[in-house]
């Protein structure tokens, strides 16, 4: 690792923490629910590079077994959009 990678490193973790005071400063001002923000941050765990390149790795060394996580993911989602949308909203 190079100091080129300490500086990527230090720039996302400071870009992701102004984000997160950002908005939590605007969640705060405002009264209703900010739900979008936590669809947002379920949607990112299942499609994010990790979880991408963990998948797209496992195919390769097991086939199509390596599907079950992301139709596991997607059913989940698909289940929390239909079923526990509005109870959170409530």
């Amino acid at each position: 690792m190079n100091l080129a990678f300490y500086f990527g490193l230090a720039g996302t973790l400071l870009i992701i923490i102004g984000l997160s005071i950002w908005s939590g400063s605007r969640a705060k001002r405002s009264q209703r629910n900010n739900m979008g923000v936590v669809a947002g941050v379920i949607t990112g765990t299942l499609v994010g590079g990790s979880s991408t390149i963990g998948t797209a790795q496992l195919a390769y060394q097991f086939g199509m077994s390596a599907w079950w996580y992301t139709l596991g993911a997607g059913i989940s989602c698909l289940i929390l959009a239909l079923v526990y949308a509005k109870p959170f909203r409530r």
